[in-house]
């Protein structure tokens, strides 16, 4: 076999092997999910690790294809010329080619957006790796490995047969999917040790929204395939596949009662439907039009199917779409909370509110405030960003409640700011004039029909997940998904056809002498010197692949293999094996130092055997313990709620036992406080902590604090009232304790009432 061939061969390998990766992450990453007894986060991390395996493997696989010739990029590293000529060549190519496709330039913006953010946020490990290391999340490393499975399938998504082979992954997985949520709708899930079905399935995303929203996309993609069928089928034959097909899907959706995403669907069919008589006049679009017509109608009939202990999903589904009308309102909808947070995320983005760091130089200091509506506060800094915008609420809800704004725009503008804003508007508006071009060209004959069919389901999903998105929250698999579809639609408008520019045997003569030459050069360089150049590029891909493993092991293993061993510990727990929990627990946090969950956990047994414990020396020695635990969580990120809330609770604890730490002990209650200036609860806790130590003024301070910011106007304020009757009875006040009392009693009661209407 000669050189030429063999390279040949290579290459076609590679381009399999870079197919089948992006083939694994379209089709597994939705379904995948793990058995809630074998690990924590069961439903977000295996999807982390199988999303970032891919594109870490995706990277090699280009690499050593971009090293072995041209590939679907059309660089080339040649022989017989300096490196600095390869350099250039390559930035020449990379230069002209994304001039002449525009999406690829806004992906290219979108990474910058997201390196600049991360430039100058206040946390940049939380930024680069998230909030929850290996987890799902807006972070560096989730958005690069998007562009990294994004840029494989535009780049070597080459034929026709590729687009349906992706496809068909896509509709097989969403065909798993629905006869997955149909068995959760009867009451059987296979990962759920403890499920009763109820009137929302989350299929196998943990949330029925993110299902629906990716349902939202696989429907219309899979009602395009399926047309390129028509003339293999006679007509009533393939209506009913059809059906087959797509009833599955439309019925899960509806299952999961996502109002935002059905009115979404139905949107997105009616584009689908339109673009067909648009294309193909009415009797080609009323074929699509019969699939959908007939298979929403039969969805909806056997949703009144009565089964026995499971509830009816028409009877829900009916009050659900009923209240439409009613959610729009701003008080009180089911869209108060959308509005909520927008308004939220506006004063965040205008105002750029901040905590104090002077008094409080444990939070980071939010650098360059004026540049901050350009570049936002970093990648998965939304959490943080929103607390300090927030009002006085009624309710103590907890500061991580907002992680997303619900609505992409205005979550990438807090986060990215506005050149995030415009890269994914340019993101979007490339895609659009890509798919109305390529739309054009198919009215007028240029792209066969079936292809013609998937412009149209790519044109409905953009049309369907820009509505959606205006009040959803982007979720691993449906972003994934999201990417992999805008590098089918470059691709295809590389794929039209195109005009001849040399014949048949021209490319064959110059297809043989460059092969020639290359070889010829290749062997008088390779006796030039000690080395060889293919040898230099063997070595460096070596290292990439090295380098590869690494990043492998970090950023998704580490992970996977911590949450396995929690798992395993909390089974250990539950049996009585206290010894052998708190090993795995350590096992856990030394294979993902950086992980939250772990250290959080094993804080919090520590915490839980402290309080067992009847040995003050021992009890303060798991206390001191548990804090150094959770003081690693808080290194890493300073403004984590969880570990502020657990590691002030533990120095209170361990303050009634050693007085030398009261001062830290309260300094925790401080800054738990300051990391969420709009509630009420921590200086409940601030408040008690005060009154602990006698410092009795400055509690009833932090007290009537706490009920100018939300206590006084709610049914959960009775144990503030129960501390500022302690402080008047202290300081011989009965008359002032008697009427808080008084208070106390009447707001025990109104929260019985509130607790009993909730239960009934």
């Amino acid at each position: 076999m000669t050189a030429s061939s063999q390279k040949s061969a290579r290459a076609t390998t590679l381009d399999r092997a870079i197919e089948g990766t992006w083939l694994v992450c379209a089709a597994f990453v939705p379904i995948l999910i793990m058995p809630d007894t074998w690990m924590t986060g069961f439903v977000q991390v295996p999807k982390v690790f199988l999303l970032r395996t891919c594109a870490i493997l995706l990277v090699v696989l280009m690499g050593i294809r971009w090293a072995n010739g041209p590939g679907g990029n059309g660089l080339t590293v040649g022989s017989g010329r300096s490196w600095l000529d390869l350099l250039r060549a390559a930035l020449a190519a990379a230069t002209g080619y994304l001039r002449t496709h525009p999406i690829m330039l806004a992906a290219v913006g979108v990474l910058a957006a997201n390196l600049l953010s991360l430039l100058f946020s206040p946390m940049r490990t939380v930024s680069l790796g998230g909030v929850d290391p290996g987890w799902d999340g807006y972070s560096l490393a989730s958005v690069a490995s998007y562009l990294v499975i994004f840029v494989a399938v535009a780049t070597n998504l080459r034929s026709v047969v590729q687009v349906r082979r992706l496809l068909w992954a896509l509709t097989i997985s969403s065909l798993i999917l629905s006869a997955y949520g149909t068995g959760q709708y009867l009451g059987f899930d296979l990962f759920r040790t403890e499920w009763n079905p109820n009137d929302r399935i989350w299929l196998t995303f943990g949330n029925p929204t993110f299902g629906a929203s990716y349902l939202l996309m696989t429907i219309p993609l899979t009602l395009a395939l399926w047309q390129g069928w028509q003339k293999r089928f006679a007509p009533a034959v393939h209506v009913m596949l059809g059906m087959a097909l797509v009833m599955p899907q439309i019925g899960v959706l509806a299952m999961t009662l996502s109002r935002g995403a059905m009115i979404s669907m139905a949107f997105s069919l009616a584009v689908f439907v339109g673009l067909s008589f648009w294309l193909f006049g009415l009797k080609r679009a009323q074929r699509p039009a019969t699939i959908l017509a007939v298979g929403v109608g039969l969805v909806l009939a056997t949703s009144f199917v009565p089964i026995p202990g499971v509830p009816r999903v028409g009877s829900a589904l009916v009050e659900r779409l009923s209240t439409i009308g009613a959610s729009l309102t701003v008080a009180g909808g089911g869209l108060s909370d959308r509005y909520t947070v927008w308004g939220y995320s506006v004063t965040a983005f205008t105002s750029v509110p901040w905590a104090d760091t002077d008094a409080f130089p444990e939070i980071p200091e939010l650098t360059a405030r004026p540049l901050r509506r350009l570049v936002g506060y970093g990648p998965d800094m939304f959490r943080y960003a929103i607390s300090y915008a927030q009002s006085p609420v009624e309710e103590p809800v907890g500061p991580g409640r907002w992680q997303s704004a619900h609505n992409f725009l205005i979550h990438a503008g807090v986060e990215l700011g506005l050149l995030g804003v415009v890269a994914y508007l340019s993101l979007v508006a490339a895609i659009s004039l890509a798919l109305y071009r390529l739309l054009r060209e198919a009215r007028a004959g240029g792209i066969p029909e079936p292809m013609a069919y998937v412009v149209i389901g790519l044109a409905a999903v953009l049309a369907g997940r820009g509505l959606e998105q205006m009040t959803g929250k982007a979720q691993i698999s449906d972003l994934a998904l999201s990417w992999i579809l805008a590098g089918v639609v470059v691709a295809l408008t590389g794929m039209r056809p195109q005009a001849a520019t040399v014949t048949p045997a021209e490319a064959k003569v110059t297809s043989r002498k460059p092969a020639a030459r290359r070889e010829s050069q290749g062997r008088r360089s390779g006796g030039e010197g000690l080395i060889s150049r293919q040898v230099v590029i063997n070595g460096a891909i070596a290292m990439v692949v090295m380098g590869a493993i690494v990043v492998w092991s970090q950023t998704a293993v580490g992970t996977l293999r911590s949450s396995l061993l929690l798992g395993e510990a909390i089974r250990a727990g539950e049996a009585g094996q206290t010894d052998r929990t708190g090993a795995l627990m350590e096992r856990a946090i030394a294979v993902a130092p950086d992980d939250v969950a772990p250290r959080f956990l094993l804080s919090g047994a520590l915490l839980n055997g402290a309080e067992s414990e009847l040995d003050p020396a021992l009890k303060l020695s798991l206390l001191r313990t548990a804090y150094d635990t959770i003081g690693k969580v808080i290194e890493r990120n300073p403004m984590e709620f969880r570990a502020r809330a657990r590691a002030a609770g533990i120095s209170v604890e361990i303050m009634l036992l050693d007085p030398t730490f009261v001062p830290t002990a309260i300094r925790n209650r401080e800054v738990n406080a300051a990391l969420s200036p709009s509630l009420w609860k921590p200086l409940e806790f601030l408040g008690e902590t005060l009154f602990q130590v006698g410092l009795l003024d400055t509690a009833q301070d932090v007290l009537d604090r706490a009920m100018a910011q939300g206590a006084s106007n709610s049914n959960y304020r009775y144990y503030v009232l129960y501390l500022q009757a302690r402080i008047a009875i202290e300081r011989g006040d009965l008359a002032e304790a008697t009427r808080i009392m008084q208070d106390y009693t009447n707001n025990m009661h109104a929260f019985r009432d509130k607790m009993t209407s909730r239960m009934t």
